[in-house]
């Protein structure tokens, strides 16, 4: 892929919110936009301060003008590079979440999928995860412990939740969306000891505090690791 305006080391900066390209194909064909592919995870998903990036590959729709303008809750940067091999990837950073459209446009036609909706999400915090119960500090043989969290927060994810005894047995969990943002996990711990409350929130570990309960007093006693 040949552009014909000036390309320092393959990157071109484009502008704000939009980035115009001359292509130039080494073969002799009229400019085709339904020949222009586009793939990658910025036509469809991101996170708020984190660069996306996709790819166009107009490998095989000739010579024409390429233009790709992002509209959303933001403007942003776009930046290019040229991979040299017919395709280039497209750099953008959003400083705001929501919904955004990428249109891509080959010889004035939209190619292929475009425009594309892409939700940008506010990055994942586990450490704003709230967790609360008073079945933190102690349960009883049998009968239900409930342990409500709190994600309201902590940017896009759901959380997921493992009790494990002492001696390594994983008690069945479940863990219920309720409306206002937050959810509730119950297990039903069916010996006495010690159990560990493994907690992630979009795959990652929450941060979380250790509650000791004087097992002469319970019949079983929750600590919540870290692990």
């Amino acid at each position: 892929m040949d552009l014909d305006e000036d390309f320092p080391e393959n990157v071109w900066p484009g502008g704000r919110g939009e980035l115009v390209m001359n292509i130039v194909s080494p073969s002799n064909i009229p400019a085709d936009a339904t020949k222009v592919k586009a793939h990658g995870p910025g036509l469809k998903e991101g996170f708020l301060g984190e660069q996306a990036e996709f790819i166009i590959d107009t490998s095989r729709a000739g010579s024409g003008r390429l233009a790709i303008r992002v509209d959303g809750p933001c403007e942003v940067t776009l930046q290019c590079l040229d991979n040299q091999d017919g395709t280039c990837t497209v750099f953008y950073l959003p400083t705001e979440h929501g919904v955004y459209t990428v249109n891509v446009l080959f010889d004035n036609s939209h190619i292929t999928g475009s425009p594309f909706q892409v939700v940008i999400q506010k990055p994942t915090d586990p450490t704003k995860v709230l967790v609360e119960g008073t079945d933190l500090l102690q349960g009883k043989v049998g009968e239900p412990c409930f342990v409500n969290i709190d994600c309201k927060m902590p940017g896009y994810g759901t959380p997921s939740v493992q009790a494990v005894s002492d001696s390594g047995v994983i008690v069945q969990t479940e863990v219920k969306e309720n409306d206002d943002g937050t959810y509730t996990a119950v297990y039903v711990p069916l010996t006495g000891g010690v159990y560990t409350l493994l907690l992630k929130y979009g795959g990652k570990v929450v941060p979380f505090r250790k509650v000791m309960v004087d097992p002469k007093v319970y019949k079983s006693h929750v600590k919540v690791s870290r692990k």
